[in-house]
């Protein structure tokens, strides 16, 4: 018989429940309550009658009741559905959850699933909770055995305790067995007393959470007497391959957050001996980790480990004739604010000679399996991961700590480790505000690294030590890090040659030294660095020291400003690859030579704007002060950038008349030559008739000014003035500063200061009052407009 869901608006509560009630050869629908409508009184009793039942049937749930001391027991290889959530037993959908409580019953789990010749079970509307099994329990909430398929909906398992797998354990039989969960899953607040605080996936070929807000979070591992692993979740593999897929979970939350174990707050994938003394055994435990919804990362956020791995553990297995390797797969996946005493964020321990992987935004790696990065942010990150003990104090350990035979990579086709080969990286990961004694910690296995910004971190020792195989890094911004260390890298030797290798990259820490070299081989192609005696010793042509021009380091942003050497630094790339950010590369920029391609995690998109904070949207920052205490950001008026953002004022009391005042400027190295416009808003304070306050621009070109625009007399300088007026003007004509290229160098620049000028009416002592802005510096020529002799 098919559901009659649809029936139950018709018939009398009597004959429905003889309806449901009496035997058939398809399937059926059972309810389970008190009162009209109902055919059981029992979830059990329902559940009995169900798998005598042949079909998919479906078992309903009321929820007018709470169902304590429930020690409920599947055992099928049909389709049968437990759904929660009914009002009442003649109620045709579900309105909310039905609870499912262990609390007052024997010391068993809450649910016990076996579907040993396969089937399905479905699981709705429910609310499992209350389990306390025995202290070596496999299950609390759920626990799920077999080869068949285990779904969940709707449904929270919370507040429960067993010894493996608090909230669901999950063992599968053979190779079809699977653990799906559907939308709105949240397996929290549970307790292991040893390992697999939310979930133990043992053996369970795929494990799948991708459907939106479901989320594993707030569960523990305790590790008493040993063990610990997997606060969030524990993936087991002793000879049958275990796989976990998890998403984005809740949007501006994550998918695995706040859950705290020995070994792996967030997530263990840990391999262990198949037995069998003469059989080989090669297997494989996993996790993939991938946005599923649109704008919103895969997240592992707040895990804690009281000894390792506070986001992710990895542990193989091997012996003398099995092996058991561990992967990580991450794509869009933000590893935030977790922390343990080593590896903070990621641990991957060491077993013999089986491998270890840890691959992040591989694109072959993800075939139409994981939504687009989002243009314009990073591609994932690791951030704010912090190295310290339970109690809080700093520890010495790395933010990622890799032993043994370990690959590591971010950004690159996992099948080479070479950046340069495979589909085109569409996004970068960026690795900020982490904190431990090494950023990275390598033993082993290669590491290669492209398309990433490595800044603001914060290390005790070196950032980065990699001691054998070959360090691999293309298309790198690494800067503004505070490394206690002498050196930014420790690298070691080994096969293959060479073995440290940085190409298209910026690697920026003044009063460090890049590299201590230890055996290694080296190769270098584009860089810009801080110092260059201890990568190419100043024998190549491939590594330059000049400063960056980061946009505004000092908060984080390590974009190129236009003038930047890094810009159109490098011959293009054949292919279509993005920047970190998504943005296209091999932009060729107007006036600057002689590449296409710029060097960092960036491409600068367009050539303008060059003056930074123009619009005062928020501050004034980016703006240096010239006479203290007469410049503040005024929100009563705006003329330019977000409505109502504001604008500089420059004033000043007890002023003469006609006495200039300088408020603040800006320092903009010019990117080639060309003729320069200077213009902006301004606002005095006179009206149509009376001549008033005046706002003016006051602009100063050097030929060769340094880094801060200083060095030596201005080569040329001028006033534009934009208002003597109470209201606010742009002047049609703009100021004109023409730079041709016999006179450009790589540190030209116009400095631009904002002035008022005391011009009232009124007599003295007076009050100065002007506003600025919108400030800009155009081009709008270039070395050719010279080409006819125009001499300026």
């Amino acid at each position: 018989m098919k559901s009659t869901s649809l029936l139950h608006c018709r018939l009398a509560p009597a004959f429905i429940g003889l309806v449901l009630a009496a035997p058939s050869a398809g399937a059926a629908v059972y309810v389970v309550g008190t009162g009209s409508g109902c055919t059981h009184a029992t979830v059990q009793a329902a559940i009995n009658a169900a798998q005598a039942n042949p079909g998919a049937d479906t078992v309903r749930i009321t929820r007018s009741q709470t169902w304590t001391a429930q020690e409920l027991q599947v055992d099928t290889s049909q389709e049968l559905s437990l759904v929660g959530g009914f009002d009442t037993c003649t109620t045709s959908e579900p309105s909310g959850m039905t609870t499912l409580s262990g609390a007052g019953g024997n010391p068993r789990q809450v649910l016990r699933v076996s579907m040993p010749g396969g089937g399905v079970v479905r699981l709705q509307h429910l609310m499992i909770r209350d389990a306390d099994p025995s202290s070596d329990a496999d299950g609390g909430g759920i626990y799920f055995s077999g080869n068949g398929v285990l779904e969940l909906s709707d449904t929270s398992v919370i507040q429960n305790q067993a010894g493996y797998g608090a909230g669901i354990y999950a063992r599968g039989t053979g190779h079809d067995a699977r653990l799906v969960f559907g939308e709105n899953v949240i397996v929290g607040f549970n307790t292991a007393r040893h390992s697999g605080g939310g979930v133990y996936v043992h053996g369970i070929r795929e494990f799948r959470m991708h459907a939106p807000g479901s989320v594993i979070m707030w569960n523990m591992a305790q590790g008493i007497g040993g063990g610990g692993y997997g606060g969030g979740l524990m993936v087991l593999s002793n000879g049958i391959a275990a796989a976990a897929y998890i998403g984005s979970g809740q949007p501006g939350l994550g998918s695995i957050v706040s859950n705290t174990a020995v070994y792996g707050g967030g997530v263990a994938v840990v391999g262990d001996d198949p037995g069998g003394a003469t059989t080989v055994i090669s297997s494989f435990a996993s996790i993939r980790l991938q946005q599923t919804v649109a704008d919103a990362p895969a997240g592992v956020r707040d895990n804690v480990a009281s000894q390792r791995g506070g986001g992710l553990y990895l542990r193989p297995y091997a012996d003398f004739d099995d092996t058991v390797s561990t992967d990580v797969w991450l794509f869009n996946t933000e590893l935030e604010a977790n922390t343990a005493p080593v590896g903070a964020a990621i641990y991957s321990d060491s077993s013999g000679d089986a491998p270890s992987s840890i691959l992040i935004n591989d694109p072959s790696s993800f075939p139409g399996g994981a939504g687009a990065c989002q243009s314009g942010r990073f591609c994932g990150g690791l951030y704010d991961n912090l190295a310290q003990t339970p109690d809080g104090a700093p520890a010495n350990g790395a933010v990622v700590h890799l032993e043994g035979n370990t690959d590591l990579g971010i950004n690159v086709v996992s099948a080479t480790g070479n950046p340069d080969a495979g589909p085109a990286i569409r996004g970068g990961w960026a690795i900020e505000g982490n904190r431990g004694s090494r950023l990275i910690q390598a033993d082993d296995g290669w590491m290669s690294i492209r398309n990433a910004l490595i800044a603001d971190n914060e290390t005790s020792d070196v950032l980065i030590r990699h001691d054998l195989g070959r360090l691999h890094m293309t298309d790198i911004s690494l800067a503004g890090n505070v490394i206690g260390g002498s050196h930014v890298f420790v690298k070691g030797g080994g096969a293959p040659s060479p073995s440290y290798v940085v190409r298209r990259s910026i690697l920026w820490q003044p009063g460090k030294t890049i590299l201590q070299c230890n055996g290694c081989s080296k190769e270098f192609e584009s860089v810009i660095a801080s110092e260059r005696g201890s990568l190419d010793g100043g024998q190549t042509p491939h590594v330059s020291v000049r400063d960056p021009r980061f946009i505004d380091p000092a908060r984080g942003d390590y974009r190129p400003r236009a003038a930047s050497p890094a810009v159109d630094a490098a011959p293009s790339v054949a292919g279509d690859d993005r920047d970190a950010l998504g943005l296209e590369r091999d932009r060729n920029l107007p006036i600057v030579v002689p590449g296409v391609r710029d060097l960092g995690a960036y491409e600068r998109q367009a050539l303008l704007p060059l003056v930074l904070n123009a619009d005062f949207d928020a501050d004034l920052h980016l703006w240096s002060t010239v006479t203290a205490g007469v410049t503040t950001r005024d929100t009563t008026f705006n003329a330019s950038g977000a409505s109502g953002s504001g604008s500089a004022k420059v004033s000043q009391t007890n002023i003469a008349f006609g006495q200039a005042v300088r408020g603040i400027a800006q320092c903009v190295h010019l990117p080639g030559p060309g003729i320069y416009t200077v213009n902006g808003f301004g606002r005095g304070t006179g009206n149509i008739t009376v001549a008033g306050d005046i706002a003016q621009l006051f602009w100063e070109y050097r030929r060769d000014g340094g880094e801060a625009c200083t060095q030596g007399a201005a080569d040329a300088n001028g006033y534009h003035t934009l208002s003597n007026t109470g209201s606010w003007r742009r002047p049609a004509n703009p100021a004109l500063i023409a730079v041709n290229a016999a006179e450009w160098t790589s540190n030209s620049s116009i400095t631009i200061t904002l002035v008022g000028t005391e011009s009232g009416p009124s007599g003295d002592p007076r009050t100065l009052n002007t506003w600025f802005d919108g400030i800009t510096l155009d081009i709008i020529g270039s070395d050719r407009i010279f080409a006819d002799g125009f001499d300026p």
